[in-house]
């Protein structure tokens, strides 16, 4: 599993959730920018979490990434959590094969 996040703090508590679940052999956090993550890794998941901060304009840079790179493998999932406001670009429509949308959040699954 790879992780990647900027803030020390969230990497703080995902060292420390990764030391509780006994699965450091398994996991790799990579303190980085999503975007010089994505341009630089040339594997493929078959499961993306992102939980991008808020109203920063995050998540369609993100999925474009993915999808340019060709980092989803074939027949993967991409899960986003996101601000209700933030719109999911017009590309990226036809690839939502779930969605929720609560007061402050919303969550998408992607193929």
């Amino acid at each position: 599993m790879d992780f990647v996040e900027f803030a020390s703090a969230a990497i703080a508590v995902l060292l420390k959730n990764i030391q509780k679940l006994k699965c450091e052999d398994l996991c790799h956090v990579y303190r980085r920018k999503v975007q010089a993550f994505l341009n630089k890794t040339t594997d493929k998941y078959d499961l993306i979490f992102i939980d991008a901060p808020y109203d920063k304009g995050l998540i369609n840079p993100t999925l474009k990434g993915i999808y340019e790179n060709g980092l989803l493998a074939e027949g993967g999932i991409i899960v986003v959590e996101h601000d209700v406001k933030e719109q999911i670009e017009e590309q990226f429509e036809e690839r939502i094969i779930k969605s929720k949308a609560g007061r402050v959040t919303g969550v998408m699954l992607l193929s």
